[in-house]
């Protein structure tokens, strides 16, 4: 349970940092700098740690298509944008993608690989 609290903290740090990156436009000081290095940083601090117990393939699925999906979301709450059908679809896929793996993990731990 550990590492997907790793993984989850990475997540959030990484959507966190990269929404910090429109605010921080050409106005931005060096502290809004700092922050959005230090969050981008420690996303991939905590995801060097999730990887430690969870698969290397997985971690980095759940880590980016999750990240996609709330940076989507978070595009839609904090700046207006639109959501296209397209995207919801890139989303069904990306969640269905991460079930395989997941699953593909599940079945080769049963079989004893």
């Amino acid at each position: 349970m550990f590492y997907w609290f790793m993984l989850v903290i990475s997540i959030t740090a990484e959507v966190i940092g990269t929404i910090s990156i429109k605010f921080a436009g050409d106005d931005a000081g060096p502290i809004e700098y700092l922050l959005l290095f230090s969050l981008v940083a420690s996303s991939y601090y905590f995801l060097s740690k999730a990887i430690q117990g969870i698969p290397l393939g997985l971690a980095y699925a759940i880590w980016e298509g999750l990240g996609l999906i709330m940076m989507l979301l978070s595009g839609y709450l904090f700046f207006n944008e639109r959501i296209y059908n397209e995207k919801l679809l890139a989303c069904c896929l990306i969640i269905i993608g991460i079930v395989m793996l997941n699953n593909g993990r599940i079945n080769a731990s049963q079989k004893g690989e």
